[in-house]
């Protein structure tokens, strides 16, 4: 986390506890429930140049993918309509999402468990829940 925190990012992190499934539209559709979720953390997403966003490749089926791609561009704040491009690729190639699969074993580990020392090493981070009671 050392060499992460020598750079200017943030770090949004969303989570979900499933005792609140009831309170998403189609939670029993799988592809429905993670773009509902992913959507929520587009609403986060202030875009201010032109963006490429990598995402940790779950869909194989175009319509699936194109489903998730309209409807995260839908909720991300682009006020001055740059250019947004959306890539689902395999985390094994992208340093960015290992990065991000650690960011997000952090928050497991902190909401799942109690255990705060890993998500503490990360600067710049907002993390919320959603759908919460």
């Amino acid at each position: 986390m050392g060499k992460i925190n020598k750079i200017d990012y943030e770090v949004y992190a969303i989570y979900f506890d499933k005792r609140n499934l009831d309170k998403i539209p189609d939670f029993y559709k799988h592809h429905a429930l993670y773009d509902n979720i992913a959507s929520k953390l587009a609403e986060k997403l202030k875009i201010t140049s032109p963006t490429c966003i990598i995402v940790d490749k779950s869909k194989f089926n175009q319509k699936d993918i194109n489903n998730f791609n309209n409807l995260f561009l839908s909720k991300i704040n682009n006020a001055e309509n740059h250019q947004i491009s959306i890539f689902h690729g395999d985390s094994i190639n992208y340093k960015g999402l290992q990065i991000a699969d650690l960011i997000a074993w952090s928050v497991f580990q902190k909401v799942e468990h109690g255990n705060s020392q890993y998500i503490n090493l990360i600067q710049n981070k907002k993390i919320s829940e959603i759908y919460k009671n």
